[in-house]
C-alpha cells in the first residue's frame, strides 16, 4: 500500500513537472524585481501567476496557466511567483482572488480577473500590444538597405504573433515589419496569403519555416544578418555554365557567372564566402543565352528584371555583391549590351 501511495505521489510530481516545461518562467523575489519591475524594454509584455501551492483553485488555474504560455510562443513573457517562497514579491500586491494574475506592460500593470482560461488570458494581454507594423510599399525594396519581413493576408486585423514581432523588432534600425492587405500586391508578388516573405534589396525568400513567433523571431535575426540558409532553393556548390539559361532566365534568384575556366577554388572560395546571400553560381563560357557574357570575366545577373552588371575581375566581385546589398550598385538591361552586338 505504502508503495502504490508513494509511486502515485512520485507520478504526480512528475507530471508538475511536465507542466512547467515551456514558455513560463519560476520568478524568485530577485529574478522577478530584474526580469519584470527592472526590465530594460518597457514594451516587453509580462504575465505573472501568484501562485499559492496547495489552494484548489490555484492548483486548478495552475496548468491552465502553462497551457496560455505555450500558445502564445513567446509573443508575451510568462511568470510564475510562488508566494509561499518568495513573500516579498507577493506582498507588492493587492489581489482580489486567489490566484491572482497581472499583466506588466508599457503602462503599468494591471489585475486580469478573467475566468482564467488560456485564450482568456491571451486575449487580455493582446489589448496592450501596440502595432508597429507598416503597410507594405514595393519602393521599400529600391529605396531602403532595411531588411523586411512581409505579412500578405487577406484579413484586416494584424494577427498577435506578427503584432508581438512588430513589438520584438521596433527600434531595430537594420528591419522593418510590413503588411499588406492589397489585393494588387498579392497578384503582383504571387503570395498565396496568409504568407510571410523576408526580402531585401537582393532576395525576395517566402517563409517556410514553423509558424511559431520565436522560431520567426530567430530566422529572421539570420536574415537581417545574412545568416538565414534556404535548403534546397539555392544549389550549394558553383555549378557548370551550361545550366545557366535553366537556373537564370525566367527565374527567381540572382545569377553570377564566372568565364573563365582558370582558378576554380579561388572561385569556390568566394561562393563559400558570400554563400548566405543566396546567388546561384556558375563557371564557364559554354551555352551561354548571349554571346557578350564571354566579353567580360565576371557577370550578375537580376531575372525578375532582366538586368546586368558588368564585374572586370574576381577580386572585384565581393565589392559589387556588398554594393548591391547596400542598394548603391548600377544595372544595365540585357538590351544595352545586345544592342551593342549589332
Amino acid at each position: 500500500m505504502l508503495s502504490f501511495l508513494f509511486l502515485l505521489a512520485t507520478a504526480e510530481e512528475q507530471n508538475k513537472k511536465k507542466l512547467k516545461v515551456g514558455y513560463a518562467k519560476t520568478l524568485t523575489d530577485s529574478y522577478f524585481t530584474k526580469f519584470v519591475e527592472k526590465r530594460k524594454n518597457k514594451k516587453e509584455i509580462w504575465v505573472i501567476m501568484l501562485h499559492t501551492e496547495g489552494n484548489k483553485f490555484s492548483d486548478e488555474a495552475f496548468p491552465k496557466f502553462i497551457k496560455a504560455s505555450n500558445l502564445a510562443e513567446g509573443i508575451f513573457r510568462f511568470g510564475i511567483v510562488y508566494t509561499k517562497r518568495n513573500p516579498l514579491t507577493a506582498r507588492k500586491f493587492v489581489a482580489k482572488s486567489v490566484p491572482s494574475f497581472w499583466v506588466f506592460h508599457e503602462s503599468g500593470k494591471t489585475e486580469y480577473v478573467g475566468d482564467g482560461e488560456p485564450s482568456d488570458i491571451i486575449n487580455f494581454c493582446s489589448e496592450y500590444l501596440h502595432d508597429y507594423t507598416h503597410e507594405f510599399d514595393p519602393t521599400w525594396l529600391e529605396n531602403s538597405t532595411k531588411s523586411l519581413a512581409v505579412l500578405f493576408t487577406e484579413k484586416e486585423a494584424t494577427p498577435n504573433l506578427w503584432m508581438g514581432l512588430s513589438n520584438s523588432f521596433h527600434g531595430n534600425r537594420k528591419v522593418r515589419i510590413g503588411i499588406t492587405h492589397s489585393k494588387d500586391l498579392i497578384k503582383q508578388f504571387q503570395a498565396n496569403p496568409p504568407e510571410i516573405r523576408f526580402m531585401n534589396s537582393t532576395l525576395n525568400y517566402t517563409y517556410v519555416g514553423k509558424i511559431e513567433f520565436r522560431q520567426i523571431q530567430r530566422d529572421l535575426n539570420a536574415f537581417i544578418d545574412k545568416q538565414l540558409r534556404i535548403p534546397g532553393e539555392i544549389p550549394d556548390v558553383v555549378l557548370d555554365s551550361t545550366e545557366f539559361s535553366k537556373h537564370c532566365i525566367g527565374g527567381v534568384h540572382k545569377c553570377i557567372i564566372y568565364t573563365k575556366d582558370t582558378d576554380q577554388l579561388g572561385w569556390n572560395r568566394l561562393r563559400d564566402k558570400y554563400a548566405s546571400m543566396n546567388y546561384v553560381w556558375f563557371q564557364g563560357k559554354k551555352e551561354l543565352p548571349w554571346k557578350f557574357l564571354k566579353t567580360a570575366n565576371c557577370w550578375i545577373y537580376n531575372p525578375k528584371t532582366e538586368m546586368l552588371i558588368k564585374v572586370d575581375s574576381m577580386s572585384s566581385v565581393g565589392p559589387t555583391l556588398e554594393s548591391i546589398y547596400s542598394g548603391e550598385a548600377s544595372w544595365l538591361p540585357v538590351d544595352h549590351y545586345l544592342s551593342n552586338e549589332l
